[in-house]
């Protein structure tokens, strides 16, 4: 399981020095953070399939649990949007028993996307929060509904991530054969 942070959540979190070489882009998501008055926005963007996840309302405590933020996020957006429990449960099984590692960001494409997020979001004018996992979920499922280019095409995140999550079989800790 990896984490690729900016250098304003790495402030919040212990990282590690440890560098996995040949890791599996199914398990890595980006996150960065915006301070606001009393609180931090928080966004993770799945490498792969640049599915977004946006929290808002979190405080610097809850940020030195990146692992537990996310995978309250996940299963929220994934429940509201009817993807498959079973599935969505086996994927976080299976993250949880890796290893966490917590990098600096390294692909510049999500820093990009999540850039775009960040701007989009903003531009949201109400929000809808689900107070146990503070995801922010009309900001969140709009989001991961549009079209981002992807190495010369045009993915929908929520698509892709359902694609990924439907053919991941953890004997192969791979997915994504079918799509």
């Amino acid at each position: 399981m990896n984490f690729f942070c900016t250098k304003k959540v790495l402030k919040h979190v212990v990282v590690c020095e440890e560098i996995q070489v040949d890791y599996n882009s199914l398990f890595s998501w980006y996150c960065n953070i915006v301070e606001l008055q009393d609180s931090y926005r928080v966004i993770f963007v799945h490498e792969r399939t640049y599915y977004p996840l946006v929290l808002e309302g979190v405080c610097e405590v809850e940020l030195r649990n990146l692992e537990w933020l996310w995978q309250q996020a996940l299963l929220t957006a994934t429940k509201l949007q009817g993807l498959d429990d079973y599935h969505v449960a086996m994927y976080l099984d299976f993250s949880h028993k890796q290893h966490l590692y917590i990098h600096k960001t390294t692909s510049r494409k999500v820093l990009g996307v999540m850039q775009q997020y960040m701007r989009s979001a903003q531009n949201m004018r109400t929000w809808e929060i689900d107070l146990n996992s503070k995801l922010v979920i009309n900001v969140s499922l709009d989001l991961a509904e549009n079209p981002v280019k992807k190495d010369g095409r045009y993915v929908i995140p929520r698509q892709a991530v359902e694609c990924d999550l439907l053919t991941f079989d953890p004997s192969f800790k791979k997915s994504g054969f079918l799509c």
